[in-house]
C-alpha cells in the first residue's frame, strides 16, 4: 500500500477509531490505558470511541503524556519520530515541568513578604 492510500485510509477512519487503535497499540486494553491517564474506569473512553464525544484539550494532554500519537487521533496523519525527535521533545517537557515548579515557588515566595499584595490570578486560556 502506498504511503499516501495509507493516509487516506487513515483518514476515513473516525477519532474513535483511531483512539482505539492508539490504545490498543500501546496498552492492550482500555483498562490499562484509563489507569495509566489516573481514571478507575475502562469506559472512561467510551463516549470518545463511539464519537459521542470529541477529545478536548485536557484529555490531549492527557493522552500525548502517557505516550499516543494524538496528531493520528485527530487528524489521521501518523507522524514519524526521529530518535532525536523524541529525546528532545522529553528534554523540553522536562524543562517545561521545571519552569511551572519554579514559578509557582516565586509565587510563593511572593505570598510571604509582609505588606505585599497577593499575585494576579492566573487568567485561563479558553
Amino acid at each position: 500500500m502506498s504511503i499516501i492510500r495509507a493516509k487516506m485510509d487513515n483518514k476515513k477512519k473516525t477519532i474513535g477509531e483511531r483512539l482505539e487503535e492508539e490504545i490498543s497499540r500501546k496498552f492492550g486494553t482500555l483498562k490499562k490505558a484509563a489507569e495509566a491517564i489516573g481514571s478507575r474506569s475502562s469506559s472512561y473512553f467510551r463516549p470518545y470511541i463511539t464519537g459521542v464525544s470529541r477529545p478536548g484539550m485536557l484529555l490531549r494532554k492527557k493522552l500525548a503524556d502517557i505516550g499516543l500519537d494524538v496528531e493520528y487521533i485527530m487528524g489521521g496523519e501518523k507522524l514519524e519520530y526521529t530518535e532525536e525527535t523524541l529525546e528532545m521533545n522529553a528534554a523540553v517537557r522536562r524543562k517545561l515541568a521545571d519552569m511551572k515548579y519554579r514559578i509557582e515557588e516565586l509565587e510563593k515566595e511572593l505570598r510571604d513578604i509582609p505588606g505585599l499584595e497577593s499575585p494576579p490570578k492566573k487568567k485561563k486560556n479558553k
